[in-house]
């Protein structure tokens, strides 16, 4: 997640039941939306007070906050806020990430210990 001052969290979207998904992030937006049709809308905020958000899909890969708290209720006005889906890649753990990165700096042995076995 982008904010629009530039502040950056890492965010999971994690599917809860037909229609619904948690919102997992360290930010006034976390909870749990509801799908409805092209846009995702709070529920259950985790503020109980913060009912206003509502994310616009735009694509499979990105969301835009298009509706919030007004910034006197939360100190800011989130709107712009941007959710993007970051590569599969980019989310292994780190150990795996670590092992490609070796076996790509060593395709020979890698090759040659495949042809031993």
């Amino acid at each position: 997640m982008v904010l629009p001052a530039g502040f950056e969290y890492e965010t999971q979207i994690i599917l809860r039941g037909t229609g619904l998904y948690q919102l997992q992030v360290p930010a006034n937006s976390a909870g749990v939306y509801r799908h409805d049709g092209s846009r995702l809308a709070v529920k259950s905020p985790r503020d109980k007070r913060l009912t206003e958000f509502v994310w616009e899909i735009q694509s499979k890969d990105l969301l835009l906050l298009t509706e919030a708290p007004p910034a006197a209720k939360v100190g800011a006005d989130y709107r712009g806020a941007v959710l993007r889906r970051m590569p599969a890649e980019s989310v292994l753990p780190t150990e795996l990430k670590e092992q490609e990165q070796e076996q790509e700096q060593r395709p020979e042995e890698t090759a040659a210990e495949s042809e031993e076995s």
